[in-house]
């Protein structure tokens, strides 16, 4: 059986099997419990999003409700994702303002979720969701880098940034010639790579008592 879009989906398989690893790694070790639940949870989040995601393009589904529940299911696990980004970056900053951050987060996720079930199931809903909390992360990252000092923190907030690289790339339809990357494809490339720096953030994050 071959692939509809082989690099789209084999690329997909591979962020699945690494946000997998990521996922457990940061779970297994660190001293601080419910950060590490929550980075191991971005990371499982991202796993299934990307799982569901090389089924989407590597076996399409023939049935338009089908290709309509999946297509669905990983809008909500990027969303989930989010919700988990905001939650790790929430147990940097100072526990007076984590419930607050947790209730916004959880509300917007709620709101989300909403729209994608029942308004609209444009990608555009999802990037928008993405990118709010991707901004509170990143900036987490840099006060706790600028006010604590630890390089796993900069390495993050760097993983962050690449992410937002590979959307541009990915908005903008920029292909690699060689080895014959679709834009898509192109994105999964650069976020394996920025999995690897926000591992990095994640380890420093639960074995510190860093704060912003």
């Amino acid at each position: 059986m071959s692939l509809a879009e082989p690099d789209v989906a084999l690329t997909d398989f591979t962020i699945a099997l690494e946000g997998a690893v990521l996922g457990a790694l940061v779970h297994a070790r660190g001293t601080n419990a419910r950060a590490r639940r929550w980075w191991a949870a971005f990371f499982w989040a991202v796993a299934v999003g990307a799982l569901l995601g090389g089924v989407s393009h590597g076996f399409p589904p023939a049935h338009e409700p089908m290709r309509t529940a999946i297509w669905r299911l990983t809008l909500l696990a990027i969303g989930v994702g989010t919700l988990c980004a905001w939650g790790a970056g929430a147990h940097a900053i100072a526990p007076a303002r984590r419930r607050l951050v947790l209730i916004i987060a959880a509300g917007l996720f709620v709101v989300y979720a909403t729209v994608v079930l029942f308004v609209t199931d444009a990608f555009g809903v999802a990037i928008v969701h993405y990118a709010a909390g991707a901004a509170f992360l990143l900036v987490v990252l840099m006060r706790v880098w600028f006010r604590s000092g630890p390089p796993s923190a900069l390495v993050g907030a760097l993983g962050v940034v690449m992410l937002a690289v590979g959307s541009l790339v990915q908005w903008r339809r920029w292909e690699l010639p060689a080895p014959s990357l679709t834009p898509n494809a192109v994105y999964h490339v650069i976020e394996m790579a920025a999995l690897v720096l926000l591992y990095v953030a994640a380890r420093g994050l639960t074995s510190t008592s860093a704060r912003c």
